[in-house]
């Protein structure tokens, strides 16, 4: 399974100006990076599918086996193994938003999945940066998945938070 994160080039745009020198994946919410977040729940070194001038910096790679996925979404482990699950052809929805395709196609930037793509609805709320406000809204949150991501292996203290 070859991993490509990609932009949705409406959300890129609502996320500027912190996307203009990487992809949505590039950005911080929490610990990881979203693209180190995939690349550690999927095992997975990820490329990139973002803009023009970003490519040769945030380069694609593309294989047989193509798992596109949503860099505006942010993981959790049901996620994750529901996006793992999916076959060539298929596509995960999350309401309206594609988080994720697997397809031996090469896609580029601004793809919608063909009309012929087995559509799936996740069942269950997804986080998403669709705007600069859900880094912020979403940042709590996520520095405990990924403390809990990353701590999964390790001897480690519980976190906690004074705040709550």
């Amino acid at each position: 399974m070859n991993l490509i994160l990609f932009d949705v080039p409406k959300y890129r745009t609502f996320l500027k100006p912190l996307t203009l020198t990487r992809p949505v994946a590039g950005l911080r919410c929490g610990i990881l990076t979203v693209g180190e977040k995939w690349e550690q729940r999927l095992g997975a070194e990820a490329s990139f599918l973002t803009e023009t001038y970003l490519r040769e910096k945030f380069t694609t790679r593309y294989t047989e086996d193509n798992l596109y996925v949503n860099a505006s979404c942010l993981p959790d482990d049901a996620l994750t193994s529901t996006v793992q699950a999916l076959n060539t052809g298929e596509s995960l929805y999350c309401g309206n938003d594609l988080a994720a395709y697997r397809t031996a196609d090469h896609l580029d930037y601004g793809f919608e999945p063909g009309a012929g793509a087995g559509r799936k609805e996740y069942p269950a709320p997804v986080s998403f940066l669709r705007e600069l406000p859900h880094l912020f809204l979403n940042n709590g949150r996520e520095i405990g998945e990924d403390f809990t991501l990353l701590s999964r292996s390790r001897a480690s203290e519980k976190m906690t938070d004074p705040h709550t």
